[in-house]
C-alpha cells in the first residue's frame, strides 16, 4: 500500500467526493473504501487508498513539533497541538506575529493569521487613527481633520501664511481646500487695488478706471509727471503711460517759428512752412546766413540748414587781380583768370618761374594752382661737388645725383675702392653703399698690433688682432700653449681655462730651490716642497707605521697608525701634526686604519674619539661592531650631532651617532651586507643639513662599489652604484679597490691594485686610464692605496715596480679644470731586492682646507733595522 500527502486544495476536493458519496459526520468512506476525516478540512491529512490496509510500518509522523500524529483506521491522523497554529506548513507559537497585524491564535485559528488592529502602533499625530487594511497597518485621517504635510487641522482651521486656504475634509484630507472667491484677504497697501481671495491665493487686482504704474497709483486722465503728453488710460495700459492723442496742445518751445504740439506721445516743436529753424534761431523766408553771404533760408529747400544761391550772384572781392567773384554752389568763389596761376596766394602770368626753384615755372594749361617743373634733365644750379651732377627731375626739382663709380660719404667725394681716412677696414664700395663706407671683404689684412701670437686681419669691418690658436696674451706679453709665465713655474698659459690671465696649474711639478725638499709640486697656490719625516714613539718601538690622516672641521690635522713596542701587543697611535712636529700624542687601542671628524677605527672594531681635548675609547661604537677590522670611516657634523659612517670586514656597514661631544653613541647597522663582504674604504658629500649621497668599495674578492643617496638604504646598482659583473667598469680586474674619495655627488673617485682608476661624473662610473706613464711603469705596476683631493686637484699615492728593479712610492696629481694628469713624482726608492722592500709604502694622504697635502707611510730604518713610520708636509 502507498501514502499520498495532499495539499489544501487536494482536500477540498476529496471532502466534495465524500459528500457527495453520502459520507456521514465526523468519518466516511471514500469511495475506494477508505476513510476521510471531515472534522477539519484545512488540516493535514493523509488517506489510505486500499480499505482495510495498514499504516506506514514506521508509523505516522509528518516531521512537524507541533502536531499530534497517529494512525486511526489505517489512516495517517495530523492533528495541531494546542497553543500552536501551523500555517503554510510552518509551526508558529501562539502569539507569534507576522508583519504588523497578522498574529498566531491558536484558540481562533490554529491554521491561518488572525488579523488585529491593536498592533498597530499609533504614530503620534492627534488627527491620525491606527488601523490594519488587507494584513498592513495604515494610519488614517480621522473624519472632520485634514493631514496637511506633517500638520494636522480641524475643519475651517487655515495654518500660518495660507489666508485663502483652508482645511475642508468633505473635499480633501490632505491637502488645503482655496476659500471662496472674492473673500478678503491681506491688503497689499495700494489703494487703487482689491484685496481678495482668487483660486487659493490672496490677489490684488486693479480697481475700475485705475492705473498702478512704477509702484503707484493714478486715476483715467492723470497726466505723467514731467512728461504732459502721456496719460493714465486704463483702456490702452494699467501698468504703463499712454500717449496723449496727436496734436494735443503742450507747452511752448518760446519759438515764435515753431507750432508746440503732442505727437505720439511726446511734446514736439515742428517749424512753422514759412520760417527756417537754425541752430535754434528763427529766420523768414529769403533770410541771408550772417556768416556766408552766399547762403539764405529757403524753406521749399530746407528748413534746418541755409540753402545756397543762385550761382553767379557777386559776392565780396578777394583783392587779387587775377580772379571774379560770384557766388558758386553757396560759397563766395573767386576763379582764376584762365591766362594766370595763383600759388601760394599771389598772382603769376604765364610762364613765370618759381623765385625759389629754377626747375618750375607758371603753366596755366597744366597746373594753374601749384608750379609746373621744367622737363627732366635741364639743368639747375650746382652743388660744388665734383662727384655729382646738376639737372632737373621729372618733378620739377634740381637735383644732385652722384656719378657712376663714386662715394659720397660725410659731405666728401670718394672713388670706388678708396679706403676710409683712418680705417684701412672700410673701403668706398659703390656696388653696396654709396652713402656710407663698406666694410671690406673678411681676412683683409689690417694694421699690425707688434704681438707674434695674432694676426692682424679685418672682420665684418674692424681691424682684429685674432689671437693664434694655442697660445695666450698676458700682460701684453704672448705665450705658447702651457708656457711658464712666472718664475714659479706654477702660472702657465693654458688657453682652455683663459687666454688673457694665467692660470694656475695645480699639481704640476715645479722647484721650489730648496733642496732639503721633494715633491715639489704647484698646490694651494705655490710652488714648494714636502718634507719627510720618521715617526717613532720611543727607541723601544719595534715596528711603526702611519695608516691614514685628516683634517677636521676645526682646522686641525691628526694621524693614525700602529706601533709595537718590544715585540709585545700592536697598540693604536694617534698624533696631531704642529707647526715643526706631531702633538697630542695618543697611544692605545688595536692598531688605526682610518680616522675622519674626531673618529679613528682599525683592528678588531678598535674605535677612539676626540672629545676636544683629549682621545678617548668609544665603547658603544665598539660593542655595536664587535671585532670586524675597521678599514674606512666618514664623519660630519650637522646642527650639533655628529654622525659617522664605519666601513670594515665581516659585512660592517654601520651609523653612529652623538649629539653629547661622545658621551654616548646611538648605532645601527645599514648596509644589509652579508658577513663575507669586506669593506675597504668609504666617503660622501654632505650640505650644511643633509648627509649624502655616500659610497663605500669593496676590498677582497669582488670589486663592488656600493652606494647609497642619504645613508640608509645601499645598493651596487647602476649608475651611482657598480657591481663586479659583466661589462661593468669595476669589473674584469683582479686588484681590490683600497680607496673612494667624493668630491661632490658627480665627482666620486675609488681607486686601487693593478693601476686601477674609477670615477663617477654623476650618470656612470668609468674606468680611468692616465696617459704618458711609459711602459717601464705602466698604470698596471701601480698599487694605489689612497685617494683624496680639494678644489681643482684630485691626488692618488701608492708604489709601483719601475723597470723590474725598483719599488718607488709616488704621488700622482690630476687637474680637474685643465683635464690633465701630471707625471708621478716619486718621493722614496727602494730596490726590489731589499729584503724589507714591501715594508715601504705611502698608505694615505689628505688635502687640508687650504689645499695643503699630507702624505703618511711607513718605511724601514735600516741604522736600528726595524720598520717606522713617516709622513711627508709642505
Amino acid at each position: 500500500m502507498t501514502t499520498t500527502k495532499i495539499d489544501r486544495a487536494g482536500v477540498a476536493a476529496l471532502l466534495s467526493i465524500a459528500l457527495t458519496a453520502g459520507c456521514a459526520t465526523g468519518s466516511s468512506k471514500t469511495p475506494d473504501g477508505g476513510e476521510l476525516d471531515t472534522k477539519d478540512p484545512l488540516t493535514d491529512v493523509r488517506i489510505t487508498p486500499d480499505a482495510g490496509e495498514p499504516c506506514p510500518s514506521g508509523g505516522c509522523d509528518d516531521g512537524k513539533a507541533c502536531t499530534e500524529d497517529s494512525c486511526v483506521k489505517g489512516l495517517c491522523r495530523y492533528e495541531v497541538k494546542a497553543g500552536f497554529c501551523l500555517i503554510d506548513g510552518a509551526c508558529h507559537a501562539d502569539g507569534a506575529k507576522d508583519g504588523e497585524c497578522h498574529v498566531c491564535r491558536a484558540a481562533q485559528s490554529p491554521n491561518g493569521w488572525t488579523e488585529e488592529a491593536s498592533l498597530c502602533a499609533d504614530d503620534g499625530k492627534g488627527c491620525t487613527e491606527a488601523s490594519c487594511h488587507a494584513g498592513q497597518c495604515e494610519q488614517r485621517v480621522k473624519d472632520g481633520h485634514c493631514l496637511v504635510g506633517q500638520s494636522c487641522l480641524k475643519d475651517g482651521e487655515t495654518p500660518t501664511g495660507e489666508e485663502c486656504r483652508v482645511c475642508e475634509s468633505t473635499s480633501s484630507q490632505t491637502a488645503l481646500s482655496p476659500r471662496a472667491d472674492g473673500t478678503a484677504c491681506a491688503s497689499d497697501s495700494v489703494d487703487c487695488t482689491d484685496d481678495i481671495c482668487q483660486s487659493g491665493q490672496c490677489k490684488h487686482p486693479l480697481k475700475t478706471n485705475s492705473c498702478l504704474i512704477s509702484g503707484k497709483c493714478y486715476q483715467a486722465g492723470d497726466v505723467q509727471p514731467g512728461s504732459e503728453c502721456s496719460t493714465c488710460q486704463p483702456s490702452k495700459s494699467t501698468s504703463t503711460w499712454s500717449s496723449a492723442p496727436d496734436n494735443t496742445p503742450c507747452s511752448s518751445d518760446s519759438l515764435s517759428c515753431t507750432d508746440d504740439l503732442c505727437k505720439a506721445g511726446q511734446c514736439k516743436h515742428p517749424t512753422k512752412s514759412s520760417f527756417c529753424l537754425i541752430k535754434g534761431s528763427c529766420y523768414a523766408d529769403g533770410a541771408a546766413d550772417p556768416q556766408n553771404e552766399c547762403l539764405a533760408c529757403n524753406p521749399l529747400m530746407a528748413q534746418d540748414v541755409f540753402s545756397a544761391k543762385a550761382n553767379g550772384q557777386p559776392c565780396s572781392a578777394d583783392a587779387l587781380s587775377c580772379t571774379d567773384d560770384t557766388c558758386q554752389n553757396g560759397n563766395c568763389t573767386h576763379l582764376l583768370s584762365p591766362t594766370s596761376c595763383l600759388i601760394g596766394g599771389a598772382c603769376y602770368s604765364s610762364g613765370a618761374s618759381n623765385p625759389f626753384s629754377q626747375c618750375q615755372v607758371c603753366d596755366p594749361v597744366q597746373h594753374a594752382g601749384t608750379w609746373t617743373q621744367k622737363q627732366a634733365g635741364e639743368s639747375c644750379s650746382a652743388d660744388a661737388l665734383s662727384c655729382t651732377d646738376d639737372v632737373c627731375n621729372a618733378q620739377g626739382t634740381c637735383i644732385h645725383p652722384l656719378k657712376s663709380g663714386h662715394c659720397l660719404v660725410n659731405g666728401s667725394c670718394y672713388a670706388s675702392g678708396t679706403p676710409s681716412p683712418g680705417d684701412s677696414c672700410k673701403t668706398c664700395q659703390p656696388g653696396t653703399s654709396t652713402a656710407v663706407f663698406t666694410p671690406a671683404v673678411d681676412g683683409t689684412l689690417c694694421a699690425t698690433d707688434n704681438l707674434p701670437c695674432t694676426n692682424d686681419v679685418c672682420r665684418v669691418g674692424v681691424c682684429q688682432h685674432e689671437l693664434a690658436a694655442d697660445r695666450c696674451i698676458i700682460n701684453g706679453g704672448c705665450y705658447s700653449v702651457d708656457a711658464v709665465v712666472d718664475s714659479t713655474g706654477c702660472n702657465i698659459c693654458a688657453p682652455s681655462v683663459s687666454t688673457s690671465a694665467a692660470t694656475f696649474a695645480t699639481g704640476k711639478a715645479c722647484s721650489d730651490g730648496d733642496s732639503s725638499t721633494g715633491l715639489d709640486a704647484c698646490l694651494a697656490g705655490s710652488c714648494k716642497g714636502f718634507s719627510g719625516y720618521r715617526f717613532e714613539l720611543d727607541p723601544s718601538d719595534t715596528s711603526t707605521a702611519l695608516h691614514d690622516v685628516a683634517t677636521f672641521s676645526d682646522g686641525a690635522t691628526w694621524l693614525v697608525g700602529e706601533r709595537n713596542e718590544l715585540g709585545g701587543a700592536t697598540t693604536g697611535l694617534i698624533a696631531r701634526i704642529g707647526a715643526t712636529n706631531l702633538t697630542d700624542v695618543s697611544t692605545g687601542g688595536g692598531a688605526l686604519y682610518a680616522v675622519s671628524e674626531r673618529m679613528a677605527v682599525g683592528a678588531g672594531g678598535a674605535t677612539a674619539y676626540w672629545n676636544g681635548s683629549s682621545w678617548y675609547i668609544a665603547s658603544q661604537v665598539m660593542t655595536h661592531v664587535g671585532t670586524a677590522q675597521l678599514e674606512g670611516v666618514f664623519g660630519v657634523t650637522i646642527s650639533g650631532t655628529r654622525t659617522y659612517y664605519i666601513a670594515g670586514g665581516s659585512g660592517t656597514l654601520s651609523r653612529c651617532s652623538t649629539g653629547d661631544n661622545g658621551i654616548s653613541f646611538s648605532c645601527q647597522s645599514v648596509g644589509g651586507l652579508a658577513a663575507t663582504t669586506g669593506l675597504a674604504d668609504i666617503s660622501g658629500v654632505t650640505t650644511s643639513s643633509t648627509i649624502g649621497p655616500l659610497w663605500a668599495v669593496r676590498g677582497e674578492t669582488a670589486e663592488d662599489i656600493y652606494h647609497s643617496a642619504n645613508g640608509s638604504s645601499w645598493s651596487t646598482s647602476g649608475p651611482a652604484g657598480c657591481a663586479d659583473s659583466g661589462a661593468n667598469p669595476c669589473a674584469g680586474t683582479s686588484g681590490r679597490l683600497l680607496s673612494v674619495w667624493a668630491r661632490t655627488a658627480s665627482d666620486v673617485w675609488a681607486v686601487g691594485e693593478q693601476g686601477l682608476v674609477l670615477r663617477y661624473d654623476g650618470s656612470s662610473w668609468s674606468k680611468i686610464t692616465i696617459p704618458s706613464l711609459g711602459t717601464q711603469n705602466p698604470q698596471s705596476s701601480m698599487t694605489l692605496r689612497s685617494v683624496s683631493g680639494h678644489g681643482d686637484v684630485v691626488a692618488i699615492v701608492g708604489e709601483q715596480i719601475w723597470s723590474a728593479t725598483d719599488r718607488d712610492l709616488f704621488v700622482i696629481y690630476y687637474n680637474r679644470t685643465l683635464n690633465r694628469w701630471y707625471t708621478p713624482q716619486v718621493g722614496l726608492s727602494v730596490l726590489v731586492t731589499d729584503p724589507h722592500a714591501t715594508s715601504y709604502r705611502f698608505n694615505g694622504i689628505g688635502l687640508d682646507t687650504s689645499g695643503e697635502p699630507v702624505i703618511v707611510g711607513q718605511s724601514w730604518d735600516t741604522t736600528r733595522n726595524e720598520q717606522v713610520g713617516i709622513y711627508f708636509r709642505r
